[in-house]
């Protein structure tokens, strides 16, 4: 539906159509099953709207809400604990993988045969083969891990520090 005869629907379901307006949209209504349903809904949501209680604010909502603008807004995310741990956490993984790393675990390539991968009795076109150099996987995946206990950092322990320093000065 567009714009203008939805206005022309509500205009209608309002009674505020002249009558040759309000002869017309009846007989588009009429020919049109889109129109009917469409107009169907409408009612609903008159009828839901004109059902409902309005709530009115308490006689101190304004003065409630003016004297706690000074307030400060609750802070999301991580308490500074469960941020620290988190924070361990990743420095032990980047530490593990770093050990696994100089150890030589991922030094080798691995080739991933794609064409082995048909089931017995399917015919699957060639596809080619590739090799994964796991040392630049897990290079990526510790530059990720580092990546985020920088944000952690930052977050739980760096701003609230910075803050606590600024109000006191």
């Amino acid at each position: 539906m567009n714009a203008p005869q939805d206005e022309r629907l509500w205009h209608y379901l309002d009674g505020l159509l002249t009558p040759a307006e309000k002869a017309e949209v009846e007989r588009e209504i009429q020919r049109s099953p889109e129109l009917q349903q469409r107009l169907e809904a409408m009612r609903h949501v008159t009828h839901y709207l004109r059902a409902g209680k309005i709530e009115e604010p308490s006689r101190d909502f304004t003065a409630t809400v003016m004297g706690n603008l000074h307030r400060k807004t609750a802070s999301g995310g991580l308490s500074p604990r469960n941020g620290l741990l988190l924070l361990l956490g990743i420095v032990v993984a980047v530490l593990s993988i770093s050990f696994l790393m100089g150890k030589g675990s991922y030094d080798s390539q691995t080739l991933v045969p794609l064409d082995q991968l048909n089931a017995p009795g399917q015919v699957m076109p060639d596809l080619p083969s590739f090799h994964v150099n796991a040392k630049w996987i897990i290079s990526a995946l510790m530059v990720v891990a580092m990546g985020l206990a920088f944000v952690v950092l930052d977050q739980t322990v760096l701003r609230p520090f910075f803050n606590k320093r600024l109000q006191h000065h």
